[in-house]
């Protein structure tokens, strides 16, 4: 059975539904196309807008120097080598230790934040050959620790 939208519309007013029209107009397919075109367009409208608020900003990485990297270490790049035009300033390591029970035990990623911190202090710009981990072993000093290491460098 086929019902036209005016029929649909004066069957939901006569029965007491309202929902989106008057039912002052409801015997008009005028009133019933601009509801619908309001509704189809701000249908499409949401996820526009949506995804307008999650555009991303590029930081160019490449333009911080060593010193805005110490207190933004999470900018600093890592990469598998040292590109071979690279001034190489030299090995960075780093260990991380739980000094008190009470202490949260480090972890790799700590490790590695705190490598970068230490590159920078070096006048690095950026890491290679990266590697981390975390040992839940205690020692005479340390109910755990973490640690990285890698090779610091300054980009060109």
């Amino acid at each position: 059975m086929l019902v036209s939208a005016d029929a649909s519309v004066k069957a939901s007013c006569s029965s007491g539904l309202r929902f989106m029209v008057s039912c002052a107009g409801a015997g008009s397919g005028a009133t019933w196309g601009i509801v619908m075109k309001i509704a189809i367009f701000g249908a499409a409208l949401l996820p526009l807008l949506v995804l307008a608020g999650c555009s991303a900003t590029t930081i160019d990485t490449h333009a911080l120097s060593a010193a805005d990297l110490v207190t933004k270490p999470d900018y600093m790049g890592i990469y598998p080598s040292v590109p071979k035009d690279a001034k190489v300033i030299g090995p960075v390591d780093m260990l991380l230790c739980q000094a008190k029970l009470t202490d949260r035990a480090p972890t790799g990623d700590d490790a590695v934040r705190a490598l970068k911190v230490a590159a920078a202090q070096k006048g690095a710009t950026a890491l290679a050959e990266v590697s981390f981990g975390a040992d839940s072993k205690q020692t005479d000093h340390c109910y755990s620790t973490a640690h990285a290491k890698g090779v610091a460098y300054l980009h060109n």
